[in-house]
């Protein structure tokens, strides 16, 4: 905004302008909003260059799903308005100029009617948005008759709700993409300014950003990539593959398993299944432990995924649910299927555990899908652990037909919300709290941890975990003869025995005793390597 004449209090002889400059009153309507744009480019350098801050303005889904709750607002936003240009006539014609920072109030909005203005199409981004608005004198106090003359105060501010994103004349409040052509239980706030503080509380942007799954991208594989029955571990029922993932099968080497680089978009990896024993069911289970699945007891859910089979090697339908533990608190039964039954017949799952939806039929496709499953109430009596069960519910799979699975998230709330991607260190840390490996490199040797020898042919090293396990762990080797312990003259003796002791195991640290034929010498340090093959292996694993 640019203004070049100012208030002038120069005297005309012994008359001021003000009295006799009929041009006095213009320059002073330019001065106020000179002033108030001054004051805006302050405010805007204070601000760090942003066009806006907004504190409050919290929106919520109303009662009906094309209405708004948003809490009361306050705001700063550019705003344009009309000041004299030239004074060559009576009244001077006008021009537009833009106050950089003009303050907006808006009040508590309860069930705000938005209906037929926002885009339902589940792909297009819907926009918040608050707005300074200077209608019939609505920006001051303004007199009213009413028996005695009185003062009211109208809001100066209009909210819109549309797909056109905010311009620098308007304030983003939130955001959202439509589920199932119906408003987002939880708003995106990432396109506010949050200068000033934001009343979004801490437990709102912890649902927001939680999925109550680990690894739900299959990006961790700590036990291997790929899964056979002449693997370790192998394709059995009941067995753990890819990271917190449980296989479950009617039988055993019903599907070979393995990290799959084709993947949903924004994915590196998926869970690929290839059948091995035609005409059989198979699914997988990950089951939440109660110090996490007790915030989730008597809340709503909601569950969405992404799967895909392959053409020529085609699997019709899948299933999903949500199943709920009433026994004891993480100790529940992994191998939840008592029977498989007939294609279109839920398997029957085994004493304490409960179905909290009725699985549908999710047809696939040859591209990748997104599944939905919304408004699922966790409200099985006394629940301790939870899981999520995706299984194939065709009897007639092929072999070497494929499922491919990804992107699989589990969130609180009775609308499904954009998928969250983890730090892959994050995703790491999270798997290794039940399971860790040490595993073998074909191209060099891999040193394990320090210890210390007791005789001559005797010791044992104590293996520090890098993340404290859920509870002692059970810790497996692959073979006696695949490692080496140094000697205090400088050479490497091979191992012949190796004990991981159970007595000694915590969840932090384990003793793993080991022989060897001779070389040692009792009271002297060692330190314990595994040889270069790729099939070496310690497994720690803290899994139900």
């Amino acid at each position: 905004m640019s203004i070049d004449k100012k208030l002038n209090l120069d005297y005309n002889g012994t008359i001021p302008y003000i009295s006799g400059d009929r041009f006095y009153p213009q320059d002073y309507v330019r001065d106020i909003w000179h002033i108030q744009d001054q004051l805006g480019l302050v405010f805007k350098d204070l601000a760090g260059q942003n066009n806006f801050i907004i504190s409050g303005g919290i929106v919520t889904q109303g009662a009906a799903t094309d209405e708004l709750n948003i809490s009361a607002c306050v705001g700063y936003v550019k705003y344009q308005v009309e000041i004299p240009n030239t004074f060559a006539a009576t009244p001077p014609s006008k021009m537009n100029a833009d106050v950089e920072t003009k303050r907006v109030a808006s009040t508590v909005q309860t069930n705000l009617d938005v209906s037929g203005t926002w885009n339902n199409d589940n792909s297009t981004t819907n926009y918040v948005k608050l707005a300074y608005s200077e209608t019939n004198g609505n920006t001051r106090d303004r007199a009213k008759a009413a028996g005695n003359y009185a003062y009211e105060k109208v809001p100066s501010f209009t909210i819109t709700v549309d797909d056109v994103a905010p311009t620098a004349y308007e304030i983003e409040l939130a955001r959202f993409i439509t589920e199932g052509g119906n408003m987002p239980e939880y708003f995106d706030y990432s396109g506010r300014t949050a200068s000033i503080q934001d009343y979004i509380t801490m437990s709102k942007l912890g649902e927001l950003q939680r999925n109550a799954l680990i690894n739900p991208e299959f990006s961790v594989a700590q036990r291997g990539t790929s899964f056979t029955a002449a693997t370790t571990p192998a394709n059995n029922d009941d067995q753990v593959l890819l990271d917190r993932w449980i296989l479950l099968s009617d039988g055993n080497d019903i599907v070979d398993v393995s990290q799959d680089t084709d993947a949903p978009t924004n994915s590196n990896y998926s869970c690929k299944s290839l059948v091995a024993t035609i005409n059989k069911k198979w699914g997988f289970l990950q089951i939440v432990e109660n110090a996490n699945a007790v915030s989730f007891e008597g809340k709503t859910v909601s569950l969405s995924f992404q799967a895909k089979t392959t053409a020529a090697k085609i699997i019709n339908k899948i299933r999903a649910a949500v199943i709920s533990w009433d026994g004891a608190a993480d100790a529940p039964t992994t191998d939840i299927v008592n029977a498989w039954n007939a294609s279109g017949t839920d398997p029957t799952l085994v004493a304490n555990w409960t179905y909290e939806n009725t699985p549908t039929d999710l047809v696939l496709t040859t591209s990748w899908k997104k599944f939905v499953i919304e408004d699922i109430d966790i409200d099985t009596a006394s629940m301790k652990n939870f899981g999520v069960f995706i299984w194939v519910d065709d009897t007639d799979a092929a072999l070497n037909d494929e499922l491919f699975l990804g992107q699989i998230q589990l969130n609180l709330g009775s609308n499904v919300l954009p998928f969250q991607h983890r730090e892959i260190e994050i995703e790491k840390t999270l798997c290794r709290k039940y399971f860790f490996s040490i595993l073998g490199d074909a191209a060099r040797v891999r040193y394990i941890d320090a210890g210390e020898c007791h005789a001559a042919n005797s010791g044992a090293i104590i293996l520090t975990f890098p993340h404290e396990m859920r509870t002692n762990p059970t810790v497996t080797v692959s073979g006696a003869a695949h490692f080496n312990v140094t000697s205090s003259i400088g050479g490497n003796i091979a191992t012949i025995g190796m004990t991981p002791s159970a007595a000694s195991t915590s969840s932090k640290t384990a003793r793993i005793d080991f022989t060897v034929a001779a070389g040692l010498a009792a009271g002297d340090a060692t330190l314990m390597f595994m040889g270069n093959n790729a099939s070496y292996f310690i497994f720690v694993d803290a899994e139900f």
